[in-house]
């Protein structure tokens, strides 16, 4: 009898959308991982390494089945990452909520 194969998790593509704290325009991000923490993890790992003072303005998740990008809910995200340490922040309605 054949071996199954095991299933690896699939990725995700997410996009970040964010704002230099010395910049006016936006710049954007895309990062293939897991789920969202991970994403987080890249982003706050680039922030980091480049020293930059960065906002998170949008945030997308690839949808492969309707082929389109959904928009997640900043608001959410900001609460619930707030006591993790990472480097960057969000801007939700030009409202800064620092992380």
């Amino acid at each position: 009898m054949p071996k199954k194969k095991k299933l690896e998790p699939s990725l995700t593509e997410f996009r970040i959308h964010f704002r230099l704290s010395d910049c006016v325009g936006l710049s954007v991000k895309y990062f293939m991982a897991l789920d969202l923490e991970q994403a987080f993890s890249m982003f706050d790992y680039v922030c980091r390494k480049n020293n930059l003072d960065t906002e998170i303005t949008k945030l997308y998740h690839w949808n492969r089945w309707l082929s389109r990008w959904e928009q997640y809910d900043l608001s959410e995200f900001s609460l619930a990452y707030a006591e993790k340490d990472y480097s960057f922040g969000f801007s939700i309605d030009d409202q800064a909520l620092l992380v």
